[in-house]
This record gives structure tokens, sequence and C-alpha cells, in this order.
């Protein structure tokens, strides 16, 4: 279903570049919340969430591309309001300290810069499912309370959403890229609290995180609960079962994938071998297509995680979108944003001029 059968993906950034393309959709990012419970026990002390969108131009969100016009940009999606995308994070951050068991308050300040984000946008025809993937850049900072930094550190993401828009194509930002972005602010947030404090999610918590992934349950709650999984899940001995059977068994394309990726976040060595064997073809799984863009990409994502070497080496022969995963790999190992090109920049000048 989310397979790519284009010779190439456009690249769109969050950032300024003009002739009659894009359209332009401006929507509202939605909230996401987080529905796993507090992973931590609940805390006295309070934090207080400072965002700054530091991105070079904070206008545009993302955009789309078809198979027949592949180095343009078709749509652009951009929030109604200024300041959206800074607010998103805010909120997104907020629910992950609850969700870390702290309130809100003032005994420490978490200051969250987004240096740089970027979301693609990809569609087959007009009635198939929209890939988005987004690659981001935050600055993380951890202050006490009177203002002194405690910890300081960089996070760079990379996150692949799907959403078949029905109604309109306002679903696309309102669901795939309002995921990417909170994921980004959660996996920020959690990170720098987690190196701080060195606090391991509960055996009550993780259980119940599990039994939502593999349960019965809407598969986009599902796939949150993989991901947070990934995010606190590291050192109990059933999360690695867990994982290795929905990677192996799970009957939706995107909780396998979720399983592989959370399987890398928690530095699960042990399943390196099993992911290379699948790259490679060696070993199969149902879900696992490695003519499929996307799942080679779930594959690569932990294996980069696990510190596994010559990637770009591994990438099937056939797959069809080389370069996409190239640039993938290349933005984790350096944070060095792909390039666009001269039309790709015509035409986002042109999607800024027409949001004046």
């Amino acid at each position: 279903m989310r397979k790519f059968t284009a010779p190439a993906l456009l690249v769109l950034v969050l950032a300024l570049c003009s002739c009659s393309l894009p359209f332009v959709t401006q929507v509202p990012l939605q909230t996401v919340p987080t529905n796993v419970g507090a992973v931590y026990s609940a805390k006295p002390t309070g934090v207080t969430i400072v965002v700054r969108d530091a991105r070079p131009d904070p206008i545009v969100l993302g955009g789309l591309t078809v198979p027949s016009q592949p180095d343009r940009i078709l749509r652009l999606f951009a929030t109604d309001k200024p300041g959206q995308v800074a607010n998103a994070f805010k909120a997104a951050a907020t629910e992950a300290v609850r969700t870390l068991g702290f309130k809100e308050g003032t005994d420490y300040t978490l200051e969250l810069s987004i240096r740089a984000f970027l979301v693609e946008a990809y569609r087959a025809s007009g009635f198939s499912t929209a890939n988005c993937i987004g690659y981001g850049e935050i600055e993380s900072v951890l202050k006490s309370s009177d203002g002194a930094p405690l910890r300081t550190r960089v996070a760079r993401v990379v996150y692949w959403e799907d959403t078949t828009p029905v109604g309109s194509f306002d679903e696309v930002a309102e669901e795939a890229i309002s995921r990417i972005f909170a994921q980004a602010a959660w996996e920020a947030t959690v990170r720098i609290f987690q190196e701080q404090f060195a606090a391991e999610a509960s055996a009550a918590s993780l259980d119940q995180a599990l039994r939502v992934a593999q349960g019965t349950g809407q598969e986009v709650d599902r796939r949150e609960a993989i991901f947070w999984i990934g995010l606190v899940g590291k050192g109990d001995p059933a999360v690695e079962k867990a994982l290795l059977d929905l990677f192996r068994t799970s009957k939706e394309q995107n909780l396998a994938e979720g399983a592989a990726e959370a399987m890398g976040m928690l530095d699960l060595t042990n399943t390196r071998a099993e992911l290379e064997a699948v790259l490679s073809g060696s070993k199969k799984f149902a879900k696992w297509e490695i003519d499929d863009t996307e799942c080679v990409w779930y594959l690569l994502k932990p294996l980069s995680l696990l510190g596994s070497p010559d990637l770009d080496a591994r990438i099937p022969a056939k797959i069809e979108m080389r370069s996409k995963l190239t640039d993938l790999l290349h933005f984790l190992q350096t944070g060095e944003m792909p390039k666009l090109n001269a039309k790709q920049r015509e035409d986002l000048e042109n999607g800024k001029r027409k949001l004046k």
C-alpha cells in the first residue's frame, strides 16, 4: 500500500524559496496525546517548557509530489497561524513531561530549539497513501530553577508517517505531519530527562504499553505505544521478546516497522543479526518487502542506531528510491539536509508569495 513506484521523490524544506505551482493548503497542526499513561513514578517537582522555532524560515510545513512530476512540488502544507510549529512542540513536550511523572512548575526549565526541520510527502496516485518523511535537528537544554544549565544535547530525528486523505489534503498535515512533530518533541524531551535522572520505567507501565501494542485496538494507538516503548523500555526483558514478535509476525506493516525502529532506539544489539538478515533477503517475514522503500528504511534506521557499518552498500540493488535512503542515512550521520533542485526552490518561493 505504501510502496514507491516512481523514480524520484520530492524534497520539500521548511525554508523559502517561485511559477504557478504549488497549490497551498493552510491547516492547523493537531495535538497528539500520549496514550500510555505515566511511565515513571509521580514526582513533586515541576517543569516549565520553552520552545524556540529557530529554523531560517518557519512558514512552510511540507509539500507533496507525484510520479508524473517528481521534480516539482505540487502542493505545500503550511500552518494557518504564526507560531504553530513551536506551539505543537510545546504541547507534545508538555505531554511527555507528564508521562515522565513531572508536573508543571518552576523546579526545572526545558528549552527546546528547533534548529532545522524538513518534511517530505509523496503520493503515487490521487487515491493512494501520502508518505510523509520528517527530518529534524533539535537542541534540548535542561536548566535548574536558578537558570543554570544542567545538561545540553542535540538530537537528529527521522520519522516516516502515512496518511490516506479521504475528505481533503488537510488530513495529511493534521495526521501524519502532526505525528512527526509530536514524536520529535517526545524524543527530545524524554532523552534529556533520562540522561539527567537515569530513571527507569515501572514494570506495570511497560506491561500496559505492551498490552496496547500487542492488542486489537486502533493501529495508530498501537503504533504510538510501540514508539513509547522504544523511548522508555530499556532494561525490561519482556520488551525485546514483544518487539521481536511484532517485527516477525505483525499483520500490519506499520506495526512491524515500528517494532524494528524501537529495537534500534533501545539499543537491542541482540536483534541486529536478524535485522541484517531481513535486509539481505536471507530471512523473510510476511510484512517485510525489500523492494519497498519504506520497509527498507525501517531496517536501515535501527541498524544505523545499532552501529552497523556500510549501510549504503546494503541497500537492495532493485530498490527504487536509493538516493532517498542514502539521504536519510547521511542526515543521521552528519546532520546535513538534502539539497533542493532549482525547480523545487522555485516552487517553494512561489508558495511563499501565495501565503502573504
